[in-house]
């Protein structure tokens, strides 16, 4: 059941709206239910996070928004209607990253060719001023010029992501759907995708589904998602203090990332580690029975 609550009003105007949103998919039994029934605004430098467990559907919605995929209800990006004839005018006016980029990150091409082909296709850069816009945009997703001469092949996933992000500012889209990548991350990487996340979304609209609560905590709307459904929606405190879904997912990450700092915090301490590593363990039993 969708919750009621909706987010204080915005004088902004609307950069995603989306409008009874359905999507189904045929099965052997009748249909598979992806999305019901989902709607939401987005005003113009909001920053909005969906979350949920696996397979609620947060994937799905972002490919709707996107006009990879179509369904029932409507969907507009910067006041334009997600159809098929306004595809190139929707794409223009946004940047998608999806969470796993390899197929977007051609393995050959180190991190420097991978920014200068897009930096010559749309700044006409070369040389020493195409170096520098390519440390700029590194230094903007938290990375650096060390990053230029590396390969996709020696990147983590967080680190793969971040290029793409960075790659995708070169087009200076209004409006960022970013699906933050899953792989497991230590607090200080984590802690660097957050503060990544903030300088992006820097007067852009963003739409991100998050996977790691603790980077979306200062988002403007939180959508937690449930078979398909938005079951509730609100700021971090707000949902927090609700005591459901969202809180319930919390508290379960939060206790995850204090076993994995005590880990970080008695590697070489053999029995130490044994406890910590025996606690990760039932944290992890916890999480797979509550999802």
């Amino acid at each position: 059941m969708s919750d009621a609550a909706t987010a204080p009003a915005s004088t902004a105007p609307v950069h995603i709206a989306a409008t009874g949103v359905g999507k189904t998919y045929p099965a052997q039994d009748g249909e598979v239910v992806a999305l019901r029934d989902v709607s939401f605004n987005v005003h113009a430098g909001e920053v909005h996070a969906l979350v949920g467990e696996n397979g609620a559907g947060k994937s799905t919605l972002m490919l709707h928004l996107n006009g990879i995929l179509s369904g029932n209800g409507q969907v507009q990006i910067a006041g334009l209607a997600v159809n098929k004839p306004n595809l190139p005018l929707v794409r223009a006016k946004v940047g998608l990253v999806f969470q796993n980029p390899d197929e977007s990150l051609n393995p050959r091409h180190d991190v420097a060719t991978i920014l200068a082909q897009p930096l010559g296709l749309y700044l006409g850069l070369s040389g020493d001023a195409l170096r520098r816009r390519s440390i700029e945009l590194l230094e903007q997703v938290r990375l650096g010029a060390h990053y230029l001469d590396r390969l996709p092949g020696q990147l983590s996933g967080g680190e793969k992501q971040r290029v793409a992000i960075a790659r995708t500012l070169l087009k200076n889209p209004p409006i960022l759907l970013l699906d933050e990548a899953t792989s497991a991350l230590d607090t200080h990487t984590e802690r660097e995708i957050q503060s990544a996340l903030k300088l992006v979304s820097k007067n852009r609209t963003t739409l991100v589904i998050a996977h790691r609560l603790s980077t979306i905590i200062d988002a403007d709307e939180i959508l937690v998602l449930d078979h398909g459904e938005i079951v509730e929606r609100g700021r971090h405190a707000e949902l927090v203090a609700r005591g459901g879904a969202y809180a319930a997912m919390w508290n379960r990450q939060k206790e995850a990332a204090e076993v994995r700092e005590r880990l970080e915090a008695v590697e070489g301490d053999p029995e130490e580690m044994r406890q910590a590593q025996g606690d990760t363990r039932r944290v992890s039993a916890a999480g797979e029975a509550a999802g």
